[in-house]
């Protein structure tokens, strides 16, 4: 039975002392039984306070059911803390949507937010784990608790990754994490120097980091340097847990000097840590190794795409892709105010778009949202510089490369098309390699008209795949519920692109056409039908089969299919306006197509002798006349 020492209930400074308690007890002796019970009283006086549902009061709930989570999570399994850090993770998310930046609640929710994804992640919720912090970055205050907790979660991804590729033999580049882990240990220094107590000790972490960061840039002196600052702190703690990490940081410092005997490393005293200046003073990056450039980034993800293929190994490209959009974020923060941002900012989009669908492809489209929404935003911003730096209208050029897929079906018009692929990219089940422009400049005319052809293709190239991302986010949102989403996205495309010019941006377009028709066709199929919605269904029909038969050519089977595609899908339209003798064409001109595409029309040419058999039950008139006009294959 757990002892309260009030009557009337707790009050606010109670309810702070309790969990201060509980924090102390555990940065001293680790999260045992005395720390633990602390924590479930401070939880008791926090829920009684914040019943009436003050801003204040829940956030005292935050902070103490948070170390309530983290203790469980340390202390038994992650699993034994879920329930608690479901809980936390629910108010946090309420508490940052309450608040502004400058909000003390709003940096103790982002705080908790972190903590929670950690947890997340060491339950084997890598994905979902890394998402949440990439939230918590987001709601972040600028400086703060806030701030220096995302920071750390964020160094301790990266260093988590390198380790992994420095196992695997893989080549590191630990410029941004080390940039990273300079920033996390000025914003701890800056919210100990205000608070001290148990910020000091978080001072102590961050400077672990930034000693482990400095090892993968070649700055061991830098190391020594951290780790000698780190056990300074940790001197001045009593109790196990404090003690424990001291051993551990001791440890290390040894360990460096047997592999780099040159480093002379001096332990300063215990207040050294106020005085001592930021170490962004004596880390140079010139010095160190550039970040991922574009060619490696684009190798990285065209081996991820090849290992997606075919499905069997999804979970590895994942991985891979997870750690790609980390390093790309870095690569595209650093390219801003460059001539080349335009390109990294195209990796990224590239990169989150595929991560999107290889979750989407595993069976987790809610998963997949967010690296779809975020593939869209990139690309967006992409052609929105493109556009920017030219005066022309329509964009030139682009990479005439598009590879569709099937997700699923709808009783009103078939299958709505998932486009995947780009210019080295294809679907999860296949793809192709790009087409990329050469040649050599031989005189300053020729340079100049080179390089408008050359704005011009970039620009087109940023508008078909600004147009795939939004379409194929669309078919994730409604995978992942939210339909309403899939109909602004493919409006989105549609608006993007109806007035271009290129080939495959005009593909893309026909894709985002059919793939809205399809949507329309599907909740008319289940009984709503409003004649502007039924109207707007068929002309959207009509512009997706007009635009595909001008597209299509034997020469790329693809465009056939395509077009087909639409065909049968134009047909269940039809059949829903119960425009007879329209459906009966398109299933005239649809049968030739799918006898020519064979097998890989399977699935349409099931779905069109449905049709056919609905035509002569609904209309065997208008079927008998086109079966003696020699028009009626069925």
């Amino acid at each position: 039975m757990v002892r309260v020492p009030w009557r009337r209930g707790p009050s606010p400074e109670e309810a702070d002392r309790l969990v201060a308690v509980a924090e102390e007890l555990t940065m001293l002796n680790g999260p045992g039984p005395g720390a633990n019970q602390a924590a479930v009283r401070a939880v008791d006086a926090a829920r009684r306070l914040a019943v009436q549902g003050d801003r204040a009061d829940r956030g005292r709930l935050l902070r103490a059911l948070g170390r309530l989570g983290v203790n469980l999570a340390m202390g038994r399994t992650p699993e034994d803390a879920r329930p608690i850090v479901d809980e936390v993770v629910t108010l946090a998310r309420e508490l940052i949507a309450e608040t502004g930046p400058d909000d003390p609640v709003r940096a103790e929710a982002v705080i908790r937010l972190v903590q929670s994804a950690q947890i997340v992640e060491s339950a084997g919720g890598r994905a979902r784990g890394r998402d949440m912090v990439a939230e918590a970055l987001a709601a972040a205050p600028p400086a703060g608790r806030g701030r220096a907790a995302v920071l750390a979660a964020l160094v301790q991804n990266r260093l988590v990754d390198q380790e992994e590729r420095i196992a695997q033999g893989q080549p590191v580049d630990g410029t941004e994490t080390m940039r990273l882990a300079v920033e996390l240990v000025d914003a701890a220094r800056a919210v100990a120097r205000e608070e001290e107590g148990s910020a000091v000790y978080d001072l102590a972490e961050a400077l672990s980091f930034l000693g482990r960061a400095a090892v993968v840039v070649g700055r061991p002196d830098l190391t020594g340097a951290a780790w000698a600052e780190q056990v300074s702190i940790l001197m001045s703690f009593d109790g196990g847990g404090a003690q424990a990490r001291f051993a551990q940081a001791t440890e290390a410092i040894a360990a460096l000097g047997k592999a780099y005997p040159q480093v002379e490393v001096v332990i300063p005293g215990p207040d050294a840590w106020r005085r001592t200046p930021s170490f962004a003073g004596r880390w140079d990056e010139a010095d160190a190794v550039p970040v991922d450039g574009l060619a490696d980034l684009d190798g990285r993800l065209d081996r991820a795409i090849a290992m997606s293929r075919g499905g069997a190994r999804l979970s590895e490209a994942e991985a891979l892709l997870d750690r790609l959009v980390a390093d790309a974020t870095v690569a595209e923060t650093a390219a801003r105010g460059t001539p080349e941002h335009a390109e990294f900012q195209r990796v990224l989009a590239r990169a989150l778009w595929r991560l999107g669908q290889v979750r989407h492809a595993a069976g987790r489209p809610s998963a997949a949202l967010q690296p779809a929404r975020l593939s869209v935003a990139f690309a967006t911003a992409r052609l929105d510089r493109l556009t920017a730096g030219t005066n022309q209208e329509e964009p030139g050029g682009g990479t005439p490369v598009r590879h569709p897929g099937v997700d699923g079906g709808t009783a009103g018009g078939g299958p709505a098309e998932i486009v995947a692929g780009d210019e080295a990219g294809g679907t999860v089940a296949g793809g192709a390699a790009p087409k990329r422009p050469g040649g050599r400049e031989t005189d300053g005319v020729a340079a100049s008209r080179r390089g408008a052809e050359a704005t011009g293709a970039a620009r087109a190239q940023a508008l078909e795949h600004l147009i795939v991302y939004l379409c194929d986010a669309g078919e994730i949102a409604v995978a992942a519920g939210h339909p309403d989403e899939r109909v602004t996205l493919l409006t989105e495309a549609i608006r993007r692109g109806e007035h271009a010019g290129e080939e495959p941006v005009r593909r893309a377009v026909g894709t985002a056409l059919h793939n809205l028709a399809n949507a329309h066709a599907a909740t008319l199929s289940r009984g709503t039908r409003p004649p502007p919605l039924m109207a707007e269904t068929t002309a959207l029909a009509d512009r997706a089969r007009t635009l595909r038969a001008a597209l299509a050519t034997e020469a790329d089977p693809l465009t056939v299919w395509e077009y087909a595609n639409t065909l049968v899908m134009c047909v269940g339209v039809a059949a829903l306006d119960q425009r007879w003798a329209d459906g009966v064409a398109h299933l005239s001109e649809v049968a030739p197509l799918l006898a020519r595409l064979g097998p890989a029309a399977a699935e349409m040419t099931e779905r069109a002798g449905m049709h056919a058999q609905l035509m002569r039950m609904a209309a065997p008139q208008t079927v008998e006349q086109a079966r003696a006009a020699g028009r009626w294959p069925y």
